[in-house]
């Protein structure tokens, strides 16, 4: 009994079991960020750091390296929820009303504050990285040489008034991935890379200025949608002035879009009439939807943008002043090679995924069942080559997916063929310069009987009939390949026309 009550009274008093738990959390947070203190010390640039508490700086959304996930962001292509959401201008309200009159001389804003306000500090430059690259997360090469853009020297271009392009600091002209050259990898027919596309166009356009002083516009050479790939996808490695500015986002998410907007602030054109004269491309589907990747970076925010389909980017509540905003078009999968008329050996095409799963994918499923019980001819439905199965097809179905919009149709034009939208949405989420109401049809998928009832016209067109809509697809195709460049003078013209800057 004796030994018994001198265990007892050798053993320590049991703490109660809450304490010991919150002690050990608390122990486990104090460790933590410990770690992320060295971390952040050795691998982000002093700005960051030391402007960590502005709350633009603060992070938004997964640091991870993994595919895109309902937990890390929306995916891809989510039925939009909204759509009682403006088709144009999408700020709502937006009016072109306040940017010009800011730009004219009157009611100028004052200017918005930036991340770093010390306009006489030289630009921060992010220590490239140490870290082992993982090889499968690049951009993939794909071509010997960078992707240039050449006009047609018959073009009749629409932009009449002198634009800047920034460059220096503010210029991701030569970003690479793992060490490629953007442009030689397949990152150039990303169907998301607008933003590329749009830069090598501005880079040699007639109207371009190397005098800041002269321009109208002001078009800032970021790759947006290159960025936002990188954080929604998979960390894609990517540099900036000759490897010297790195970006990943393993390390702090968002971090290369608060570099970007910091930057952009820094500009002391950018700061005459808050952003109202300048255009970015920020039409990657991370940025665009309920997810809003870029929507609380607000210097970015302050500019006329080219953006996803119709979603606001912004926060519900920004305070910021309205600003203009286009739709995006997709960028082909480079087409296939082109098959005259009398030769196509089908009527109808649908090369897709089908999730059997999903109910935003319905309509795939039931075109496939429909032309099968009609014994309709089709070169291919459902997933599969694109090529040449588009290319033989008289007709290109445009059916939806994740939602409405897709580099579809634009596969299908740039192959030649007709397409075939199932939509009304799908026209509406496009710029108004795509004339895909002139160049395709569109057939009603809300049930068989319909179904067959719309599509059998398109079964009793001609030769000379189809060919006359083939012509008109034919005739169009430039004005929607934003790799001939076209559609970049037309929409740099467009933003030009709503700021009175031409007629």
């Amino acid at each position: 009994m004796a030994k018994k009550e001198q265990k007892r009274t050798a053993k320590a008093p049991k703490a109660p079991k809450a304490i010991t738990n919150f002690a050990l959390t608390i122990a486990a947070v104090v460790a933590l960020v410990c770690t992320m203190l060295v971390v952040d010390q050795k691998t982000l640039p002093e700005f960051l750091i030391s402007q960590s508490t502005d709350p633009r700086v603060a992070v938004n959304g997964s640091g991870t390296d993994e595919e895109a996930s309902p937990t890390a962001i929306v995916a891809e292509d989510t039925p939009n929820t909204n759509h009682s959401a403006p088709i144009a201008g999408n700020e709502s309200p937006v009016s072109t009303e306040p940017a010009a009159a800011a730009i004219n001389g009157s009611n100028i804003p004052p200017p918005i504050p930036a991340i770093a306000n010390d306009t006489n500090q030289p630009p921060p430059q992010r220590p490239v990285r140490t870290q082992r690259m993982r090889r499968q997360s690049c951009f993939a090469p794909h071509f010997d040489v960078p992707q240039v853009v050449t006009y047609d020297p018959a073009y009749v271009f629409e932009m009449k008034v002198p634009f800047y392009v920034y460059e220096d600091q503010l210029s991701m002209a030569d970003m690479t991935s793992c060490g490629v050259p953007l442009g030689m990898t397949n990152y150039a027919f990303f169907k998301h890379s607008d933003d590329y596309w749009m830069l090598q166009s501005a880079l040699v356009h007639p109207m371009r200025t190397k005098n800041a002083t002269e321009a109208k516009l002001f078009f800032v050479p970021f790759l947006m949608n290159a960025l936002a790939d990188g954080i929604a996808w998979r960390n894609r490695y990517l540099c900036i002035h000759d490897g010297m500015t790195c970006f990943d986002h393993t390390v702090t998410p968002n971090v290369e879009i608060s570099w970007a907007d910091m930057m952009l602030g820094r500009s002391e054109y950018f700061r005459r009439f808050n952003g109202a004269d300048h255009v970015v491309v920020t039409s990657h589907y991370a940025a665009s939807r309920a997810y809003r990747r870029f929507g609380h970076f607000t210097n970015i925010m302050s500019t006329n943008r080219v953006i996803y389909q119709n979603f606001p980017q912004r926060w519900p509540d920004s305070t910021l002043p309205p600003r203009i905003t286009m739709q995006n078009l997709y960028v082909a999968n480079q087409g296939c090679q082109a098959v005259p008329p009398n030769e196509k050996t089908a009527d109808f095409a649908l090369i897709a995924s089908m999730k059997p799963n999903d109910r935003n994918f319905d309509d795939r499923a039931h075109i496939c069942q429909w032309i099968a019980d009609a014994n309709y001819s089709n070169t291919n439905c459902g997933a599969g080559k694109m090529c040449p199965a588009l290319a033989n097809a008289r007709f290109g179905f445009h059916a939806r997916g994740d939602d409405y919009g897709s580099n579809r149709p634009f596969d299908i034009v740039a192959s030649e063929t007709v397409p075939v939208f199932t939509h009304e949405e799908q026209f509406r989420i496009l710029p108004d310069f795509a004339r895909f109401r002139e160049m395709s049809y569109l057939v009603n998928v809300s049930s068989a009987e319909a179904f067959h009832d719309t599509i059998r016209p398109l079964l009793e067109l001609t030769l000379e009939a189809y060919t006359a809509k083939l012509a008109i697809v034919k005739a169009n195709a430039r004005r929607v390949d934003i790799t001939t460049g076209e559609p970049f003078d037309i929409y740099m013209a467009e933003f030009a026309r709503k700021l009175r800057f031409q007629d």
